[in-house]
């Protein structure tokens, strides 16, 4: 197993073969999350990934819970299979998205011009 550490989290993660890497966890601290460490783990992880498929095993629930959300946001797809830990998950689409703070920040950033 290895590990990619920044800030307050940490991602384990394992490469499975040459089509996949598999994220066993992610940590961010209750304080930390919705901060953007998360996201700035994950995007290490597409870097080292390299164009594989990112895979995560979880029950969780994409609707009310936490971790389904930033699955769900960060671009996972539920699919079909499962194992012993839950729902197989899968982010085949190799760009992180931005959080929604950064993309209103950079909105906030255009200068509109005015109409004479």
């Amino acid at each position: 197993m290895e590990k990619i550490q920044i800030k307050d989290g940490f991602i384990d993660y394992e490469p499975l073969n040459e089509q996949e890497v598999e994220m066993i966890r992610i940590f961010v601290p209750e304080e930390s999350r919705h901060s953007g460490v998360g996201t700035e783990l994950l995007k290490e992880l597409v870097k080292i990934a390299d164009g594989k498929t990112i895979i995560t095993y979880s029950s969780t629930d994409p609707e009310r819970e936490v971790f389904g959300k930033f699955l769900v946001a960060e671009g996972f797809v539920k699919t079909n299979q499962a194992n012993n830990i839950g729902d197989r998950w899968e982010l085949t689409n190799k760009v992180v998205k931005v959080p929604i703070r950064e993309k209103i920040e950079k909105a906030v950033k255009v200068k509109i011009k005015k109409k004479k």
